[in-house]
């Protein structure tokens, strides 16, 4: 019966810890302006994709995707094969962010967040 009675509290942990879980966000139907991604420096942002010289798309590691666009075109953007991220001081993309693209560092104008699209 002791073994029984140990056990009685684990389990109340256990389901409790199970009620707090948060519910899953729904999917996004339409643009949500002034978007961020945090902790960008430990892999906030795993895949990219060139809109141009224009935008760009980012995804985040928790799934989410976000589209930037430029102060002015962001000359060698579409033939890059790879980017930097530089991040705000507290490690946040948002639309104070920017990319370095070939050696060139190009300023975000906004940066919204988007249903993810079709094809990637």
């Amino acid at each position: 019966m002791l073994p029984v009675m140990r056990a009685i509290p684990l389990l109340l942990l256990i389901l409790g810890a199970c009620a707090t879980e948060t519910p899953p966000r729904p999917p996004l139907t339409a643009p949500v302006p002034n978007a961020k991604i945090d902790q960008v420096a430990f892999g906030g942002v795993i895949d990219w994709k060139a809109e141009g010289e224009q935008a760009i798309l980012l995804r985040s590691r928790n799934g989410r995707t976000f589209r930037a666009t430029f102060f002015a075109p962001c000359l060698g953007l579409p033939y890059a094969q790879q980017i930097g991220v530089v991040p705000r001081s507290l490690g946040e993309v948002d639309k104070f962010a920017s990319i370095i693209a070939d050696g060139r560092q190009c300023r975000f104008r906004d940066f919204t967040e988007i249903p993810p699209p079709a094809s990637w």
